[in-house]
């Protein structure tokens, strides 16, 4: 079985692209979380619960490590039609992509700037459509500030943000 929001959006497109943001110890975003206090660790699995307090359980950053690694993992195991593609980046490795071209590893610690490194991989391979849902308002400004650098790479390309609020 595969995750099946992300099933559901592979039936209309070639390529999905899944990016996580990245959890680095002792960095200055790292202290700040720790400011705010952690919620409760749990030991994620497939035979685990869904927690009832979900932001408590993404208070703990080793919680949503374990997470991204879990889904992750189901997705690089899910099989696709061979003219369907997925990468994944989870930590600093991009994976589980059936491209002609494949992605070099990202770097990035913020999942709003490595959605940017693949949208750029996707306009510089032939995408001309791209929807790109997300959560973070600052993904609509970095598009913004990147659109005229990005439709260099494909003049016909239609950029969609559904913004999920939740």
């Amino acid at each position: 079985m595969f995750i099946p929001p992300l099933e559901r959006h592979l039936r209309d497109t070639k390529r999905l692209d899944v990016v996580w943001d990245e959890y680095i110890q002792d960095s200055l975003k790292e202290s700040t979380r720790e400011e705010r206090g952690k919620g409760v660790q749990r030991k994620v699995s497939g035979s685990t619960k869904i927690p009832g307090n979900w932001k408590n359980f993404l208070g703990d950053q080793m919680n949503k490590k374990e997470l991204f690694a879990f889904l992750t993992s189901k997705i690089e195991s899910f099989s696709r039609p061979p003219t369907k593609s997925v990468c994944v980046t989870s930590g600093q490795a991009v994976s589980a992509c059936k491209l002609s071209v494949p992605m070099d590893d990202c770097n990035h610690k913020e999942a709003d700037t490595r959605i940017m490194v693949h949208i750029r991989h996707a306009l510089e391979h032939g995408a001309e459509t791209l929807l790109i849902p997300t959560v973070d308002t600052d993904v609509v400004v970095i598009l913004v500030g990147l659109f005229f650098d990005l439709v260099t790479i494909q003049p016909s390309c239609d950029f969609w943000i559904h913004l999920v609020w939740g």
